[in-house]
């Protein structure tokens, strides 16, 4: 964990995510053009790495959240290495009390539903640029 984590830090402190249209793995979008509840959250990690907060809530509005809980899994990871289990123990009951999972949890879902009816209604024309829509818009001309 503590290294996977290390990892992503540094690599949003030195990547400088592309802006406007760019290459996306995210297999949702790819399909329907609208954007899952994670898309945007490298660029979001990146623009907070660089101090740019305004910018990462733009990206992800739950980008920021996401960072602030990552690097409390961090410090508790960096914890457990260095054999210091009783603030490690103290960092897991703070997140446990919280339930942060569930509530990340349900915060991604109603972000994701909420920002695809957002999309729907203020440019429905977003359909037409899924993988989906291209495909069955060939199959009836």
């Amino acid at each position: 964990m503590f290294g996977l984590l290390s990892a992503a830090f540094l690599t949003s402190v030195f990547y400088h995510a592309p802006d406007g249209n760019y290459f996306t793995i995210c297999g949702f979008k790819n399909l329907t053009g609208l954007p899952c509840p994670g898309c945007g959250l490298a660029h979001s990690f990146c623009a907070l790495a660089k101090g740019h907060i305004l910018s990462a809530f733009e990206y992800n509005a739950l980008g920021p959240v996401l960072f602030i809980i990552s690097v409390a899994l961090w410090m508790r990871a960096a914890f457990t290495l260095f054999q210091r289990e009783d603030i490690a123990l103290q960092f897991a009951r703070v997140m446990d009390r919280l339930r942060l999972g569930k509530v990340l949890m349900a915060g991604f879902i109603l972000f994701g539903a909420a920002r695809i009816i957002y999309l729907l209604v203020s440019h429905p024309a977003i359909l037409n640029e899924g993988y989906l829509a291209r495909s069955l818009s060939v199959l009836h001309h």
